[in-house]
Parts: C-alpha cells; structure tokens; sequence
C-alpha cells in the first residue's frame, strides 16, 4: 500500500515539475496573484484560495513546481484519506484503485488550478464525517466552506450537507456550535452565489457545454465518464454500474454513510438542474471533478458490504479485473509531461528562443504561457537590430 501511494506521489510531484504551465495558470499567476491581486472576482478564472496560496508560495520562486505546490500539497492530503480508508477495508488494493485511478484527479493536483484543492477538501470533510459519530458536523462544514473559496460551485455540495444535517444541528445541546454552523453555511453561500451570478454574466467566459439532453446526461453518468477519458461502450458500462451500485444498495448502509450518499448524488444532480434552470453552461470534465471522490468513496462502501458475503477467492476475482480495468485506463490515459487543461500558443523553447535580434517571437504575439516565460527568463537580450 505505501509502494502505491508513494508512486502516485512521486507522479504528481514529476508532473508538476516537468509539465508546462498552461494558459490558465499563467493567466491566474500573473493577474491575480503575483500583482496581489487574488480577490479579483471579475472572471470565473479565479479561484480565490488558490491564488493567494499562490501568491505566498512565490516567495520561495516562480517556477511551475512552486506556483503548484499547493496542489500538489492537497494531493497529498488526499492519498493519506485514501490510504486511511483503504487500509480499513478487506481488499485494500481495490479500494486505492477506485479512489485514485482516474486520470483527470492526478492530473489537477499537479497543476495550480482551484479545483484539485477543493476535491481534497471535499473530501476530507466527508471522510470526518463519515468517520466520527460525535460532534462531527463543525470540522466538515469548516473544510466545505473553505472548499467554495477554491471552487465556487462546490458551494453546491456545502447547502446541501447543510440541508440533510438540519435536524442534528438544530437538535444540537450545543445551541453555540448551532448557531455558528447557520451562520458560517449562510454566509459562505450567499458570498459563493454572488460571486457565481458575477463570473457567469453575459458575455464573460465560461467554461462547459452549452446545451445538452437529459438522456446524454444520464448515460454520461453526470459528467463523471468523461474524467475517465475513455469512449469504449464496455468500459462506460463498467463505470455506469459502479456508480448506480450505492443507489441500489441504499438499505444496505449505515445511517452516516445514507446521507453521504443523499447528499453527493443531490449535489451531483443539482449541478445539472440549477444551469438548467437559469440558463447557464452545464459543467463539463474538470467542473465535474470535485465531485467525483465522495461517488467513489460510495462504491468503496458497497463493495465492502458485498465482498463480506463472497468467499476469499471471488473477491481476489473482483477485484483483480477492477483493478486491472482501471489501471489499464489510467496508464493509456495520464502523461508526465503534459495536462490533460488548456495548454495553447508557443511551446517553452519558441518563446525562449533568440537571435541576433533579441527574441525571435516579439512580446505582443504572447499570450499569458509566454508571459510567464518572458519573466522567468533571467538573461539580459540585446534588440539593437
């Protein structure tokens, strides 16, 4: 368990170190946060807790490991959740498989965009939640909170772990905690609301499918086959079925693991239905992600419950071709030197390149990746041609 999770480390830390920066990225650095500028809010660019990390990890440098590092951080934060619950469950290679195999979830934490933050946050608040019986709404609700500041949309699965948990913080004898709870939920979506309405304005930028059909969204898993990268109709009937296993085996859980369960297939499904409804963009690919790992820590949770009533070999079964199917995916799908994000324009050494002249691609033809470049570049360039 530790060669695996050791590997994926040393992975995303190589990523994020030998890939280049991509239009996003540069873009976020060099407008928000290396001007200080990261309450910025104009454009959905901007992930406000992402930035400012940023802008306080570029006191050590500016080279793409740095500007990454809290992503890469909160990656790791993420395998040690994995490694917690999967060490607790009776095939513990099975389980690391469904929560980290996916190409998309390695990918983002090793770029410094807001969203690989806000998936390990995710998903610290609901492995707490899960975990601990007593006093376990402050921590979760905390880590959700500040989640939204990462991914605005992910306010989304905040009102709703909010909604399924009314009666035990109003039931609370702690009237106190209670009262902070409403209070820090209330404000932290009205903040995430506004900011939404804002960035998703006429005519600013956005990012996601502008129309689609109930039946394509359904069959797509709402936007979760996508993060796998893989069109073969075997392999989206393999995932469609992990996905429905937790809806189908609802009396089966306890009554924590039913409201995880609520509450992350409501917010997956209300992501869909609120664009729908003010007729705005439907998230696409990496605007699904942060809510990916509470489905898979589902399926972790089912399969515990049936591998109890299989004999040992039917599970060694199971889980070798689940494994094996994942892997296989993982392995065709993820690359160490490049992001699955946007990366456009001029390659590194394009930019960087001179002549006699100076630099061979003149200043106004760059856009934010040769910006970026341009002041990492540390040589002093004659232009007197």
């Amino acid at each position: 368990l530790m060669i695996i999770f050791s590997s994926l480390f040393i992975l995303i830390v190589f990523k994020a170190k030998n890939t280049e920066i991509t239009v996003d990225e540069a873009y976020s650095f060099l407008n928000y946060s290396y001007v200080g500028d990261y309450l910025n809010i104009g454009i959905a660019n901007n992930h406000i807790l992402n930035s400012y990390l940023i802008y306080l990890f570029q006191n050590i440098g500016y080279s793409e490991l740095i500007l990454r590092l809290p992503n890469v951080l909160f990656g790791l934060i993420y395998l040690l959740v994995v490694f917690q619950i999967s060490k607790r469950t009776k095939n513990y290679i099975f389980s690391s498989a469904l929560l980290l195999l996916n190409p998309y979830l390695i990918d983002f934490f090793s770029i410094a965009r807001g969203y690989g933050i806000s998936t390990s946050l995710i998903f610290l608040a609901l492995y707490l939640y899960a975990s601990f019986k007593e006093n376990s709404l402050i921590w979760p609700i905390i880590l959700l909170s500040i989640s939204t500041l990462s991914y605005h949309v992910s306010v989304v699965y905040l009102i709703t772990f909010w909604f399924f948990n009314l009666k035990e913080i109003f039931t609370n004898e702690k009237k106190l905690l209670a009262f902070f709870i409403n209070v820090m939920v209330v404000a932290t979506s009205v903040v995430n609301i506004y900011i939404l309405f804002l960035v998703t304005a006429i005519d600013k930028p956005l990012y996601g499918v502008v129309d689609t059909t109930i039946v394509n969204v359904i069959s797509q898993s709402f936007g979760l086959h996508g993060l796998y990268m893989n069109e073969n109709l075997l392999f989206k009937l393999f995932l469609s079925t992990l996905f429905l296993l937790p809806i189908l085996s609802f009396n089966k859980f306890e009554k924590n693991i039913k409201r995880i369960l609520l509450i992350s297939y409501s917010s997956l499904v209300l992501i869909y239905l609120i664009p729908y409804i003010i007729d705005k963009p439907f998230p696409l690919l990496r605007t699904v992600l942060p809510f990916l790992p509470p489905i898979l820590f589902l399926v972790v949770e089912t399969s515990k419950i049936y591998f109890n009533n299989f004999s040992f070999k039917y599970i060694n079964l199971i889980s070798t071709i689940g494994v094996v199917v994942l892997l296989s995916n993982f392995v065709n799908n993820i690359e160490t030197r490049k992001t699955i994000d946007w990366k456009d324009g001029n390659p590194k050494e394009e930019i960087l390149e001179i002549n006699e002249c100076g630099y061979v691609v003149p200043f106004y033809a760059l856009d934010s990746v040769g910006q970026y470049y341009r002041l990492l570049d540390k040589r002093i360039i004659s232009t007197e041609c």
